[in-house]
């Protein structure tokens, strides 16, 4: 098994790599992070409003940071109705856009596709034409901007369901994003006749050097009087940049604003399996014969306002530590049952919790219970051995933090919002977030990273090796073999690098 270097020459890990002291059970980042180096991996996000605040956020932050550390092979799955038909505000490499007319529905829809979806998240939703006809000129689809490289040789894919008897139809088309707003790839018009079910799709368009800037994928171009035929049902849509064999795709699956991780949980609770099943087989489709899939979860912002007991126990006080990482549980739980119902190997994922940033200064009250809140949540590791649990509050604290600029400040003359970061904030503090995640063990004797070189450190670079665990080639020299094992006990004999 051969195994890129890549995976340990990152440009200023040494300075943006989130310390030991700040992530908890890093061993169980090394194998998405082999995925990310050696082939392609995905992450998939679930959080508060800081998921995608203002169009950005956490999103837009791991998509910059990545796209330079890394690298992107496609875009992010994206919710057809978004935002009820408002599609994303803003945006960074690629966002939605649909239309708030009155002929689209973004809920109703018949119980045999409507399950697909059936997801409590108002922001996370289909795009539902249930009669009648519309003219091509509507605002749906998505942006793709600087994500990928439009001039590449990309394929669109996009998940529709089909319907009884004739079905309706559209006619997808691309076109440049800017000026002059020409089409440049039309695809004939597709029926979703055939009776009730679920399908994916792709649309394949040749590199073209010519082709630069922005790229719009519509469901229906604008020279069509009536392109877009009842029923239609859009989830998501997707873009493939096809010859890019290594890197990273970032979806969100959940955000909602100012609720809690309880809700998060309720959400996820009352998601049907059709529904995950078919998010995640999404997820999983364009990577190799091995997946790589890591679930980012981050809350604790509004979790000290809940008043409702934990989903999966009960839990009371809501706002307690305990209730919080009960409701974080479930969500890993519910995500783990819908890979073991598919058969899949639970081998490919691998989990994040990302406990929200410095609220304020150690003795603040709202800060106070943040930390309670994470040290409740590095529990869970001991009953999920797959999950790492991320401090970036004590990576950049309150007082950085505001000296930085990384808070939002609403105006001018107004105090900062400390629940929520600027685009700045997002961006250096994904930074500092992803370069942990894709950096393998940097000392060869601390194979674990607890801190000190023992026996145990024995144990777990061995249980690598024999796995042909990339993490393994202490020696960087792309393959695991005897040669890492000389590497390995040179290091560990010396008791350090």
């Amino acid at each position: 098994m051969r195994i890129s270097k890549r995976i340990m020459l990152l440009p200023c890990v040494a300075v943006f790599t989130a310390s030991a002291q700040s992530l908890t059970n890093r061993p169980a980042l090394y194998h998405w992070a082999t995925g990310a180096a050696a082939g392609r991996a995905d992450i998939v996000m679930l959080g508060d409003s800081n998921q995608l605040k203002d169009g950005y956020g956490w999103n837009g932050g791991y998509i910059d940071s990545l796209k330079v550390s890394r690298g992107l092979y496609a875009t992010g799955l994206l919710w057809a109705g978004e935002n009820s038909g408002a599609g994303a505000q803003d945006g960074e490499g690629y966002y939605t856009i649909s239309s708030g007319s009155g002929v689209f529905a973004y809920a109703g829809a018949p119980q045999a596709v409507g399950t697909y979806a059936q997801f409590s998240s108002p922001q996370c939703e289909y795009l539902y034409l249930p009669s009648g006809a519309v003219s091509g000129a509507r605002n749906m689809g998505m942006v793709v901007a600087g994500a990928l490289n439009t001039s590449a040789a990309l394929r669109w894919w996009l998940t529709d369901c089909t319907f009884p008897d004739a079905g309706g139809s559209y006619s997808p088309a691309v076109r440049l994003a800017a000026a002059p707003y020409s089409t440049v790839a039309s695809f004939g018009s597709i029926s979703t006749g055939g009776g009730y079910g679920l399908r994916t799709q792709s649309f394949f368009m040749s590199p073209d050097g010519n082709r630069t800037g922005p790229l719009e994928f519509r469901y229906a171009p604008y020279t069509f009087s009536t392109a877009l035929t009842a029923p239609l049902l859009f989830l998501w849509t997707r873009c493939e940049e096809i010859n890019v064999a290594t890197g990273v795709s970032v979806h969100t699956l959940y955000y909602w604003g100012g609720k809690s991780a309880r809700q998060m949980a309720a959400s996820m609770q009352s998601a049907s399996d059709e529904m995950l099943t078919a998010y995640f087989s999404e997820v999983r489709r364009l990577q190799g014969a091995e997946k790589y899939v890591l679930i980012r979860l981050s809350q604790g912002v509004n979790d000290i306002n809940e008043t409702l007991p934990s989903v999966p126990h009960g839990i009371t006080p809501g706002s307690s530590p305990a209730a919080f990482a009960d409701n974080m549980g479930y969500c890993i739980d519910r995500i783990q049952g819908i890979w073991e119902t598919n058969g899949w190997a639970q081998d490919e994922l691998t989990f994040l919790i990302s406990c929200a940033h410095a609220l304020g200064a150690a003795d603040d009250p709202k800060q106070v219970r943040l930390v309670a809140y994470r040290q409740a949540a590095t529990g869970l590791i001991a009953s999920h051995p797959n999950l790492a649990v991320c401090d970036l509050a004590a990576e950049v604290p309150y007082a950085t933090m505001l000296s930085s600029g990384y808070y939002i400040t609403p105006a001018p003359g107004q105090p900062v919002d400390t629940a929520h970061l600027s685009r700045l904030g997002y961006q250096a503090l994904s930074q500092i977030e992803t370069a942990s995640l894709i950096q393998g063990p940097p000392c060869p004797a601390d194979f674990n990273q607890d801190g000190g070189v023992d026996g145990p450190d024995i144990e777990a670079f061995f249980t690598a090796w024999s796995n042909a665990d990339g993490v393994a080639d202490v020696n960087f020299d792309g393959g695991i073999d005897g040669g890492d094992i000389e590497t390995f006990f040179a290091a560990w004999e010396r008791g350090g690098c």
